[in-house]
């Protein structure tokens, strides 16, 4: 409830409403953050907002007051996936998703990357990072190896690989208690989630099912701002279980959860949200009672949901051409704010006054007025943009001096947002040009490793994300799929074709992040 609100209920003078929420907190670390470390209801609007662009294997700068790119930082070798900013603001770490390393921009020195090489799993496969957590006290990133099995510790301050902790079968989301000293890891292709001991790193398990998930599963994973509870989703089972982590016993079954993925809590409640992607709706749990409040369709592909700075729940859909806002007593929809295609992710200015929202459909990012809940302007980046970080301590001389590189830089995005496609090989393949690079796109396509009849699954998720593709479309680019002949392509961008760069040779060289 807004402060203001707060006041009139108790017959107090109505005042100006507070720019933050009394709920809202800045959980900065989480796998799945809305928010940067800095809260500060004064912030000029200077920085730098980082755009994981994930087809066009880079990450674009865009300079907050004026809303241009400035910067496209290359990471070819991998598909940039989450960002992630450190306590100090200095770094911003990248999970590179199907790759074997994480990208560590360092903000204070140009954006240079430092390539933090991880090792591949037992098999000879990539690690795969997928998402991170950082612990609450800024020493520790924990980065999901996906690929591998393990949880890989970087050192956040001056970031490189410390150890690897073999944690079980593909690690999705990772959350730190507030004292730091132990963590959460959910477990996409296993029955448990994996306990962490940051001190001694030691794992143990919980199991969380009997269910068998094959070869993985949604599986998303949240805590309460208070440490008190962990949520992790049980996809299969259309269930949440709650734990408490003073035992690490689960103390309560959700269930009628229709097929939950990602999983929050709202700010600093013990209200659980649930984004259930396949049938575009939103589900809403009392952790201390464990009993479903509400569950609510929103749009499709319903991803994840935020407690907003005004005290509204913000929520995005993969599959869908809006963001939602919804009344967080109610949970009735109270305004749906056109956006491009596919928002996907959240993400909050300092001030709580603007939201970032990516179109991951797309190539671009919409510009959010929070109080208006109007979108204010569509800002141009690479393709398929994805997680968001934000950096709001950027010295005024550097941002005057990057400002000037605006042009140059619009000019490569613009390039790194061109795909160059072969001319395909049949109508299947020409099918699969037209459908597939609308969600899970072409690159994130042909690095999967599913074979066979595993690609059924993976075009009905690409339904659900919002693809447009019809009954009869899903089966001929599911055939196609399982023929392997997408393997053989050769798709980039105009970037990557005007000026190749050999990741084996690091990136400080390269002319295109000058």
């Amino acid at each position: 409830m807004a402060a203001s609100l707060l006041l009139a209920a108790c017959g107090g003078v109505m005042t100006p409403a507070a720019t933050f929420d009394p709920d809202y907190e800045v959980r900065w670390y989480e796998s799945q953050n809305a928010a940067g470390p800095e809260l500060d209801p004064k912030w000029d609007g200077n920085g730098w907002l980082y755009v994981a662009d994930e087809v066009s294997q880079g990450v674009t700068v865009v300079d907050l007051a004026t809303g241009e790119p400035v910067q496209f930082i290359r990471t070819e070798g991998g598909v940039p996936h989450h960002p992630y900013i450190t306590k100090d603001q200095r770094w911003v770490l990248v999970t590179i998703r199907y790759g074997d390393w994480v990208a560590a921009i360092d903000t204070d020195n140009g954006n240079k990357v430092r390539r933090i090489d991880l090792p591949k799993s037992a098999d000879g496969k990539p690690a795969g990072p997928l998402h991170m957590g950082l612990t609450p006290d800024g020493r520790y990133a924990l980065v999901t190896l996906n690929g591998s099995g393990a949880v890989a510790v970087l050192d956040a301050t001056d970031p490189k690989l410390l150890r690897v902790v073999e944690v079980g079968k593909k690690p999705r989301d990772v959350v730190v208690t507030p004292d730091s000293k132990k963590a959460y890891v959910s477990l996409q292709a296993d029955t448990r989630v994996a306990v962490l001991d940051l001190e001694t790193w030691k794992v143990e398990h919980i199991t969380r099912t009997d269910t068998d998930y094959g070869s993985g599963s949604g599986s998303g994973l949240g805590m309460s701002a208070d440490g008190k509870y962990v949520a992790v989703a049980n996809t299969l089972d259309d269930e949440v279980i709650i734990i408490d982590t003073a035992t690490d016993r689960i103390v309560h079954r959700v269930g009628n959860v229709p097929k939950p993925v990602n999983v929050e809590f709202l700010g600093k409640t013990h209200v659980i949200s649930t984004g259930n992607r396949s049938d575009g709706s939103f589900s809403f749990i009392d952790a201390d009672k464990g009993q479903l409040i509400r569950t609510v369709k929103t749009g499709g592909g319903a991803n994840i949901a935020y407690y907003g700075p005004d005290g509204n729940v913000w929520v995005n859909h993969n599959g869908a051409q809006h963001i939602s806002v919804l009344d967080f007593e109610t949970f009735e929809v109270i305004k749906e704010i056109p956006v491009v295609q596919n928002p996907h992710w959240i993400y909050f200015s300092p001030d709580g006054k603007t939201a970032y929202v990516t179109n991951w459909g797309a190539n671009s990012i919409s510009i959010i007025d929070v109080e208006k809940m109007e979108r204010v302007k569509n800002v141009t980046v690479g393709l398929n943009p994805n997680g968001l970080a934000l950096k709001s301590n950027v010295p005024p001389d550097v941002i005057a001096r990057w400002q000037e590189n605006k042009d140059q830089a619009k000019e490569v995005v613009a390039k790194a947002a061109r795909l160059v496609m072969p001319e395909p090989r049949s109508e299947a393949e020409a099918l699969f040009f037209q459908k597939c690079t609308i969600c899970h796109d072409v690159g994130r396509i042909i690095r999967n490793n599913a074979r066979g009849d595993q690609w059924d699954a993976i075009v009905e998720k690409m339904r659900g994300n919002g693809a447009p593709i019809d009954d009869q479309e899903a089966k001929i680019i599911a055939e196609y799929l399982k023929t392997d002949q997408h393997r053989s392509l050769t798709i980039k961008t105009e970037l990557q074709i005007e000026q190749p760069l050999d990741p084996a040779k690091g990136y400080e060289d390269d002319a295109a992040v000058q």
